[in-house]
């Protein structure tokens, strides 16, 4: 009987989840916010934003038109899942994908869990996500 090792099961998740989230995340983006040079686009995706225990979660993604690094490697976009407390104006990342491409495409860099002090943000007034925060809560009637 062959025996597979632990990084061949891990291989076989990453394939697994790149595959769920590039086509689930793909077709929605809706430009949300851009940073002062447009080096930075950050886009939502609004159509599969849902309730969960009275917040809203909601996929992100930042494309950088400047690749930042992780671990020494490259990446053109960052997708979040997020959670979104309209009434405290509050967020928490839960999942962070890095990938090789723009809009989540491309390969897997680095899937990186939350840290284990993650914490609920206070959204700033000029963060990129606070008009999409706002337009997420207005699409579930929740006051911001």
């Amino acid at each position: 009987m062959k025996t597979y090792s632990h990084e061949f099961f891990k291989s076989i998740l990453l394939v697994c989840l790149s595959l769920v989230f590039n086509t689930s995340l793909a077709n929605n983006w809706v430009l949300s916010g851009s940073s002062s040079n447009e080096e930075v686009m950050y886009y939502v995706d609004f159509e599969s934003a849902r309730i969960v225990n009275k917040q809203i979660e909601y996929w992100s993604v930042f494309n950088y038109n400047f690749p930042p690094t992780y671990q020494s490697k490259n990446y053109f976009s960052r997708s979040q899942k997020g959670l979104l407390d309209c009434g405290k104006r509050e967020i928490l990342t839960t999942y962070v994908i890095l990938y090789s491409e723009k809009f989540g495409k491309g390969s897997i860099v680095a899937s990186v869990p939350p840290p284990s002090d993650n914490q609920w943000v206070p959204i700033p007034p000029n963060a990129l996500a606070n008009k999409s925060s706002e337009q997420l809560c207005k699409k579930f009637n929740l006051k911001y």
